[in-house]
């Protein structure tokens, strides 16, 4: 079992065993999703073989699941999207997309109080927006 993933080409983030089948899904920094089929070898060990690759994700995919019947699989990506695939077709595009988008978008947190310059940036990068004061004389004796 070392060598399980060997052939993977990406660090993987996650991984997701099928609930009806012998396969499991992986996925990682590059993006992708990995099917694998595992098969018993004679001596009672696993190996594994790529079954399809999935992509579609602009960025790491942090998650995978199974649904129940193990004909769907469900990922989120740092992208910031939830992707829905259908495993029993021979496309291997999302059947369904959800974007997340920006958290904070549309809120201004000018005026907020007890947070320091790093947490009010943090704010910014997740789509919150403030009344920046402009330095009466910038680089000037105060």
């Amino acid at each position: 079992m070392n060598n399980y993933l060997k052939n993977e080409k990406q660090k993987i983030l996650s991984v997701a065993f099928n609930p009806k089948k012998p396969m499991i899904a992986s996925a990682g920094h590059g993006g992708f999703i990995t099917l694998w089929n595992l098969i018993k070898a004679d001596n009672n060990e696993w190996k594994s073989e790529i079954h399809k690759t999935l992509k579609g994700h602009k960025l790491a995919v942090e998650s995978v699941v199974f649904s129940p019947d193990g004909n769907k699989l469900i990922s989120c990506s740092q992208d910031q999207t939830i992707k829905f695939w259908d495993l029993n077709g021979d496309i291997n595009i999302s059947i369904n997309t959800i974007e997340l988008g920006n958290l904070y978008q549309g809120m201004n947190i000018s005026g907020v109080k007890n947070l320091d310059e790093a947490q009010m940036d943090a704010l910014e990068e997740l789509g919150a927006s403030r009344d920046r004061k402009i330095p009466e004389n910038p680089g000037g004796p105060n």
